[in-house]
């Protein structure tokens, strides 16, 4: 294993624990909106897909509104904050904290998604031969976190039921 310069280890973990918890919950929201409360297939889709755009769409929004103000590493702080306030909302059950919560988690999402590449680049600027490397394996364990969460948070709803499911989520972005 290479050895990486102080920081990109903390970095790459709070990626792949950020993205652990966004896949789980995507790869779960289509089966919660149509159990809980009787969305129909085409609704629970459109609340799933509207999901998934305002989570790519918010980095613009969030990158024009602190072009320059807050930073990398605040806005990616703030982010995590943020999203993290949307999962343990999810934690009650109702359409309010759901939408609140969906809403947060895509913002939140959004402010701390360029971050890593920028901080990773920052990280390893004095270290230009592991700059490929270090960000190949950022992506990889994005990778494999969108493998793990969506498996491990089945078998945790399985188990334990939909708020275990949503912990887990939240538990991932606290670590």
């Amino acid at each position: 294993m290479r050895l990486y310069p102080p920081g990109f280890w903390p970095l790459s973990a709070s990626v792949a624990c950020e993205r652990f918890g966004f896949f789980l919950l995507t790869s779960l929201l289509l089966m919660y909106l149509r159990e809980r409360f009787a969305l129909s297939a085409a609704q629970a889709t459109d609340v799933l897909g509207s999901f998934v755009a305002a989570t790519y769409l918010s980095p613009l929004v969030v990158g024009f509104a602190t072009d320059g103000r807050m930073g990398v590493v605040r806005i990616a702080a703030v982010g995590y904050l943020v999203a993290e306030t949307g999962y343990a909302l999810l934690l009650a059950d109702g359409a309010w904290p759901l939408g609140v919560g969906l809403t947060l988690i895509a913002v939140g999402a959004g402010a701390a998604k360029s971050a890593p590449q920028a901080l990773a680049t920052r990280i390893l600027a004095d270290s230009p031969e592991l700059r490929d490397a270090g960000l190949t394996l950022i992506y990889l364990l994005v990778n494999v976190s969108a493998v793990v969460g969506p498996v491990g948070g089945e078998m945790v709803r399985a188990q334990l039921g939909w708020p275990a499911a949503f912990a887990l989520s939240s538990l991932s972005l606290l670590v």
